[in-house]
């Protein structure tokens, strides 16, 4: 059986400048970074650790402001 639940994401910490000048992405759930030219591997970590998928990447703009919006 598959239970599904609200998604409740934390309010996020910094501002919309440390977006632009931050070279990491960070995953929305816990501590760990990785490089923007990596988010692959963010998007693997999400999946594996969170069990969260973010289908069709490619209709998000700028996926590194919208986590750090989120």
């Amino acid at each position: 059986t598959c239970i599904l639940e609200p998604l409740s994401l934390p309010e996020s910490p910094g501002g919309g400048a440390a977006v632009e000048s931050c070279p990491y992405v960070p995953c929305i759930f816990c501590k760990e970074c990785y490089l923007l030219a990596e988010q692959n591997q963010l998007l693997k970590h999400m999946i594996i650790e969170h069990k969260l998928v973010i289908a069709d990447m490619k209709l998000v703009a700028d996926f590194r402001r919208k986590l750090f919006i989120a």
